[in-house]
């Protein structure tokens, strides 16, 4: 079983006004909200622990952490990353496709701020209403 080791990941000398800057989430996200779908999971056994890098191996975005650099767009990026997952666990693996976090910052004007904030809700919505191009990191030309 692998386990987490939390520590510092950015020096000390990095001011807290620069850290909130790249929690991008706008605090205005709340006024737009997805429809949310309630799942009872009462009589459902859990397992003690789940990793879903061993359970679906063979989706390599599960395993990557992308850097948002010094823009905060962890609203971009998060939505992304979570898609491109979906994709691959939906196909079974024989789908790998890394959405654009970059598409979503610079040409999704209903999402919020770009690199100042954004809406999560407003990610999904323009993957479904416009869709999202494919991008991997920066200059990955993924």
């Amino acid at each position: 079983m692998n386990s987490l080791k939390a520590g510092r990941n950015f020096a000390e000398d990095i001011s807290e006004h620069y850290l909130r800057r790249l929690m991008g989430v706008h605090p205005d996200s709340r006024h737009f909200r997805l429809p949310v779908k309630i799942h009872s999971v009462e009589n459902e056994q859990l397992p003690e622990s789940f990793d879903s890098r061993e359970h679906w191996p063979d989706c390599p975005t599960i395993k990557e952490i992308r850097d948002q650099g010094s823009c905060g767009s962890c609203w971009a990026f998060g939505a992304v990353e979570a898609m491109s997952d979906r994709v691959c666990i939906h196909s079974d693996a024989n789908v790998h496709f890394h959405f654009s976090a970059e598409d979503l910052v610079s040409c999704c004007s209903s999402c919020g701020f770009g690199c100042n904030g954004g809406f999560p809700g407003g990610a999904w919505s323009y993957w479904t209403d416009i869709g999202i191009v494919s991008g991997g990191s920066y200059n990955s030309k993924q």
